[in-house]
């Protein structure tokens, strides 16, 4: 079955100015993204959505397909979804018919093609058509409060927040590092997180998602220390 690849590198960030194109371990963050893409033995097309030109040229040395977005796809407020659905849109008549779309965000940098094709594996063998990859909570919601009429109260309930840590159960948050759809479902839905999905495990160091320059600074430090440069 082919399986489509979607990078999304918009040329406009709030939390680091031009963020997808800041250096990282020696190469531009898309390019990290990029590079497990190519290594994935699942993954038949790439495509970097995108609406800068100078991301658009780093990814054609890569040799990966372009696709241009408009502005109105490219705002700080814009959901992921449009973005996916004008690449679908793009493809045409190349691609119809039963085929899956992977998204990869290239904020997490420290996701690698093994964990690319293992998700997808591991998806198919379990014959579903959504991945969602997510990492453990390091802190419980069990323990937070909300806010109700102007009081801080247990998002949880009383119950729960006073419970031993050790007995409160397991949660997990999206890390945004993998999302995993037929297109089928996608195109009928519009998300990429569909219930019931397989929920694809990673641990903490490859779910860092780049959001700020303490995140990329962070990042730096855990390639040093993993010796990480192309796998």
């Amino acid at each position: 079955m082919n399986c489509v690849a979607v990078i999304p590198a918009r040329g406009g960030s709030k939390g680091v100015h031009r963020k997808n194109m800041r250096m990282l371990n020696g190469r531009p963050l898309v390019g990290w993204t990029i590079d497990a893409v190519l290594k994935s033995k699942y993954i038949t097309h790439c495509v970097l959505s995108t609406d800068d030109d100078e991301i658009a040229e780093y990814g054609r040395s890569w040799g990966i397909d372009i696709v241009m977005r408009p502005s109105y796809l490219a705002e700080d407020t814009t959901p992921t979804a449009p973005v996916v659905s004008h690449v679908i849109e793009s493809l045409g008549t190349d691609y119809q018919g039963n085929y899956e779309i992977v998204l990869l965000q290239p904020t997490s940098p420290l996701r690698t093609f093994r964990q690319i094709d293992e998700c997808i594996s591991e998806t198919r063998a379990r014959r579903m058509e959504c991945a969602v990859s997510l990492t453990e909570t390091d802190h419980t919601p069990y323990k937070t409060l909300v806010e109700e009429k102007g009081k801080l109260l247990p998002l949880m309930g009383q119950e729960y927040f006073e419970m031993p840590r050790q007995k409160l159960p397991k949660t997990w948050r999206i890390n945004g590092a993998i999302y995993y759809v037929n297109v089928a479902l996608f195109l009928k839905t519009c998300k990429f997180v569909n219930f019931p999905f397989y929920p694809y495990i990673m641990g903490e160091t490859s779910s860092i998602d780049i959001d700020n320059e303490f995140d990329l600074a962070y990042a730096e430090f855990l390639f040093s220390q993993l010796g990480k440069t192309d796998d």
